[in-house]
């Protein structure tokens, strides 16, 4: 399994479209955001991937993509 840290996400961001963003380029097995104290998404998120293969063609595709007003930032998480 490989995890991706998505970073420059907006407060409203929610895990259904952030799975929804990652599912086209592989199998997400699994996504958490990180909320603030009002349930608010908090800028990141992160995805667990169920091969190296999807995460690495994700990260190719997200990082750098523009949504709204808001620029993605997709890396290997550690």
């Amino acid at each position: 399994m490989t995890t991706l840290y998505v970073g420059g996400l907006g407060p409203e961001a929610d895990e259904g479209a952030i799975r929804a963003l990652c599912v086209e380029h592989g199998a997400v097995a699994e996504v958490r955001v990180a909320l603030d104290e009002e349930g608010r998404c908090r800028g990141f998120a992160y995805v667990d991937f169920g091969d190296d293969l999807g995460a690495v063609r994700a990260r190719g595709a997200l990082d750098g993509r523009e949504i709204g007003e808001w620029t993605l930032r997709v890396a290997l998480a550690t």
